[in-house]
C-alpha cells in the first residue's frame, strides 16, 4: 500500500503542472536587436502607429468603449514601453531594454480578466484554456516584429 508521502508528492506535481498550464505568467517572448534602444523604440512606435490610430478612432466613435475603457493604447517614453489593451482580458506590453551593445525587446501578454467586471473569477482559468495558442502566436508575432525592425533600422535581429 502506498503511503501519504507518495500521494502528497503526486498531488504537488499535479497542482504545479495545473498552475503552469492554466496561468498566463509564462506568456512572454524576447528578441535581440543589434541597435541602440532609442532607435529601436522609435521604430516600434512607427510599427504601432496604425494600431494606435485605429483604437483612438474606435474609442472616439463608440460610446460603450468610452464608458468601460476596454481598449487603450499607452506609450511611456521614459520606460520605452508601449501598452495595448483590448477586450476584457488582453493587455500586451512591448518594451525595449538597453543591453550594452544591443537592445532587447520584451513582449508580454497579461490576462487582465480577473480585474475586469466581466466574469472576473472565471476569466483567470478560462482565458488560458480559451487562448491556449497565444504563446505560439506571440513567438510568430515577435519574429515578424523583429524582421520589420531589422529591415527598418538595417541591423540584425534574433528571436531569443
Amino acid at each position: 500500500m502506498r503511503n501519504a508521502y507518495f500521494y502528497k508528492t503526486h498531488l504537488q506535481i499535479f497542482f504545479t503542472l495545473f498552475k503552469k498550464l492554466f496561468s498566463t505568467d509564462h506568456w512572454q517572448v524576447t528578441g535581440r536587436v543589434e541597435a541602440p534602444a532609442d532607435d529601436v523604440f522609435k521604430w516600434m512606435l512607427e510599427i504601432h502607429k496604425a494600431e494606435a490610430k485605429a483604437l483612438l478612432k474606435l474609442k472616439a466613435g463608440e460610446g460603450a468603449l468610452e464608458k468601460n475603457n476596454s481598449h487603450f493604447f499607452e506609450v511611456d517614453t521614459s520606460a520605452k514601453t508601449i501598452s495595448v489593451r483590448g477586450g476584457f482580458w488582453y493587455e500586451g506590453i512591448f518594451s525595449v531594454i538597453e543591453k550594452g551593445d544591443h537592445s532587447q525587446i520584451v513582449y508580454r501578454v497579461n490576462n487582465i480578466g480577473p480585474k475586469s467586471k466581466i466574469i472576473p473569477k472565471l476569466s483567470k482559468w478560462l482565458v488560458p484554456i480559451w487562448q491556449y495558442k497565444t504563446p505560439a502566436k506571440m513567438r510568430s508575432e515577435m519574429k515578424d516584429y523583429l524582421i520589420s525592425i531589422g529591415a527598418g533600422l538595417g541591423c540584425k535581429t534574433y528571436l531569443e
